[in-house]
C-alpha cells in the first residue's frame, strides 16, 4: 500500500499498481490511465500537503513524492514516512552549482562574468526545462536581460541565474542510492524543446532508453557520466531512485541539475528493462536492494515523447491505446504550448523515434481536433 503524489504521477501509479501495490493518487492531472490504476485519486490542490499527510495517517502507509511534491517532502515527513530522502540544498539551483563546485563536479559557468557568448536564464527554483530563457549571443547587458525576463506567464517575479550555454548531447541518469550503495542504473537520451512534439524553448520532451541506442557517445563518455551521477547523488545525500540531468560536450560532463524521486524517464526505463523503478525506488530507500537489482540490462529500445499542443484543440483518445500515456478526458479542451499527452514507442535503435513521428500522424488524424480559429 502507498500515497503517490505529484504533479502527474500516472507513471509512478501504474508502477505501483503493477508492482502489487494498493495505490492511492494525489495528482494535477488525474489522467484517464492513472484512474485505471489508482484504486483512489484525488486531485491535486493547494491543500495537497494536508491531503497526502491525511491519506498515509487514514491508510497506515508511506508517501512516494513525484514531479512537483519534492519542495514538500521536508514538511510532508515530519508527519509521516516518505519514502525517498535528499539534502533539500538541490532544489535551489544557486546552492546546487555552489556545492558542485566545492565538490569539483563540473557544471555550465554561472555568473555575470561572462564576455561572450550563449547564455541562458534558468528559474533558481523548478525544474522540466520550465521558465528557461534563451538569450541568445550575449553582450554583456544583464540588467537588461533581467528586465525582460524578471516575471513568469502569470506575472509572479522569478529570480533568474545566468549560465553558459553548454551545446552537447543531453541526457539523464537513474540512479538508485542508499546508505550502503550508489549506482547509475540506466543512461538515457534527455529530449528537450523537441520541436517535432511543439515543445517550445527547453520544455522536457521525453527520454529514450538506453541513450547509447540513438547517440553516438562513447564507451569512456558513458562511464564517465554514470560515475558523476553518482557522484551527485552521494554529494545530496539521495536515499530512493533519483534523476540527473548533464549534458556531454567534446567528451566533457556537465551537471544541469538533479531530481531526488521517481524522475520522468520511468516509462522509457521500464518499457526498455522489464523492471519496476517504483519497487526498486522503495528497495533502495529500505536498504533492500541487492546485486541482481544493480545489473539490469536493457532488453530493448524504448522511447516516451511528450506531445504539445500546436494549437487549441480537443484530445479523444482512449486510455486502453498501446501507443498513448497520460490520456486526458475525452473531449478535454487545451490551449497552445500546453502538454496533451505521451506517445510510446519501442523497437531497435533509432527506429523507436521514428514510431514516435509515426505516431504523432495518427494521434492527429484521428485523435485530436484543431480549432478553425
Amino acid at each position: 500500500m502507498a500515497v503517490v503524489a505529484g504533479i502527474n504521477a500516472r507513471n509512478a501509479v501504474k508502477s505501483a499498481k503493477i508492482s502489487g501495490y494498493e495505490v492511492f493518487a494525489v495528482a494535477k492531472y488525474c489522467d484517464e490511465d492513472l484512474k485505471l490504476y489508482a484504486d483512489e485519486y484525488y486531485r491535486f490542490d493547494e491543500n495537497s500537503v494536508e491531503l497526502v499527510v491525511r491519506l498515509c495517517e487514514a491508510k497506515g502507509t508511506f508517501a512516494v513524492l513525484t514531479t512537483g511534491m519534492e519542495k514538500f517532502a521536508s514538511r510532508i515527513r515530519r508527519k509521516v514516512e516518505v519514502a525517498g530522502s535528499f539534502d533539500d540544498r538541490c532544489l535551489d539551483k544557486l546552492k546546487f552549482y555552489r556545492e558542485l563546485e566545492r565538490a569539483g563536479i563540473a557544471y555550465p559557468e554561472i555568473g555575470e562574468s561572462f564576455e561572450n557568448g550563449k547564455i541562458i536564464l534558468k528559474p533558481r527554483f523548478g525544474g522540466g526545462g520550465a521558465g528557461i530563457v534563451f538569450s541568445g549571443d550575449f553582450s554583456g547587458d544583464f540588467e537588461a536581460l533581467k528586465f525582460e525576463s524578471e516575471r513568469d506567464e502569470r506575472g509572479k517575479k522569478r529570480e533568474y541565474i545566468p549560465q553558459k550555454y553548454v551545446e552537447g548531447e543531453t541526457i539523464s541518469a537513474i540512479v538508485l542510492s542508499s546508505s550502503s550503495c550508489t549506482k547509475c542504473i540506466a543512461i538515457n537520451k534527455l529530449l528537450s524543446g523537441w520541436k517535432e512534439m511543439n515543445a517550445c524553448g527547453f520544455l522536457y520532451s521525453g527520454n529514450v532508453t538506453p541513450v547509447e541506442a540513438v547517440s553516438p557517445l562513447s564507451r569512456d563518455v558513458l562511464v564517465k557520466a554514470r560515475r558523476v551521477s553518482e557522484e551527485v547523488a552521494s554529494l545530496f545525500d539521495v536515499e530512493g531512485c533519483c534523476g540527473v540531468d548533464m549534458v556531454v560536450c567534446n567528451d566533457s560532463v556537465f551537471v544541469l541539475e538533479l531530481n531526488p524521486r521517481i524522475p520522468g524517464s520511468l516509462d522509457s526505463f521500464e518499457l526498455s528493462h522489464d523492471a519496476s523503478l517504483f519497487d526498486l525506488h522503495v528497495k533502495a530507500f529500505e536498504g533492500k536492494l541487492n546485486l541482481k537489482d544493480l545489473k539490469l540490462k536493457p532488453k530493448r529500445v524504448a522511447c516516451r515523447a511528450i506531445y504539445y499542443s500546436p494549437s487549441e484543440l480537443r484530445a479523444y483518445i482512449s486510455p486502453h491505446s498501446p501507443f498513448f500515456a497520460d490520456i486526458p478526458r475525452w473531449g478535454e479542451e487545451f490551449e497552445r504550448y500546453q502538454p496533451v499527452t505521451s506517445i510510446i514507442s519501442t523497437g531497435n535503435g533509432a527506429e523507436v523515434l521514428n514510431k514516435v513521428l509515426e505516431r504523432k500522424k495518427l494521434l492527429e488524424r484521428l485523435c485530436l481536433k484543431f480549432s478553425e480559429i
